[in-house]
C-alpha cells in the first residue's frame, strides 16, 4: 500500500537513505520536505514494514522525483513501478506535464528501470556527485 509519509515513517526513510545513498539525506532534510509544500513524500508499506519510498517536488508544469529507494528484500515485487505510477498520478493532478531526475551512470539497475518505465536520457552534468561521477537527466514526458 502506497501512502503519504508520515513523521513516524522518517526513521525508515533515513535507514534506507543510508543504505542506498551517500552522502544519505538528513532527518532534518526529511522534516523540511515533509513540511514542504511542493515536496511530496510518499512509503510504501508491505505489512507493517516500510518497504519503499520516493520523495519528489513540484514547480510550475514540472516534478523532479528527487529521491526512490526499495528495502534489498522487497526489490523485484514491484514497490519501485508502484511508487513510480503513483508519482505520474500524482504529478498529472498538479499539472505537471514532465517529470525530471538524476542518475548515476553506473548505476545500470536503476537505468534499466526508468528506461522501462519511460524514462528518457536528456543529457549529463559532469562531476554531479560528490564522488565526482557524472550526472544522467532523465525526463518522462506526461502527456499521453
Amino acid at each position: 500500500m502506497i501512502q503519504k509519509a508520515t513523521e513516524k515513517d522518517l526513521a525508515g526513510i533515513l535507514a534506507l537513505q543510508q543504505g542506498n545513498f551517500f552522502p544519505p539525506w538528513t532527518r532534518s532534510m526529511l522534516e523540511s520536505s515533509l513540511e514542504h509544500p511542493r515536496a511530496v513524500l510518499r512509503v510504501a508499506q508491505k505489512g507493517q514494514e516500510l518497504a519503499g519510498y520516493s520523495i519528489s517536488t513540484f514547480a510550475a508544469d514540472e516534478c523532479e522525483l528527487l529521491s526512490i529507494a526499495v528495502l534489498n528484500t522487497h526489490r523485484r515485487q514491484g514497490i519501485a513501478s508502484a511508487l513510480n505510477d503513483d508519482l505520474r498520478r500524482e504529478a498529472l493532478s498538479r499539472g505537471a506535464t514532465q517529470i525530471f531526475l538524476e542518475v548515476r551512470p553506473s548505476n545500470q539497475g536503476a537505468r534499466s528501470f526508468y528506461a522501462s518505465m519511460g524514462y528518457q536520457e536528456l543529457t549529463t552534468r559532469k562531476g554531479y556527485y560528490q564522488d565526482g561521477e557524472d550526472a544522467l537527466i532523465l525526463k518522462l514526458d506526461l502527456d499521453g
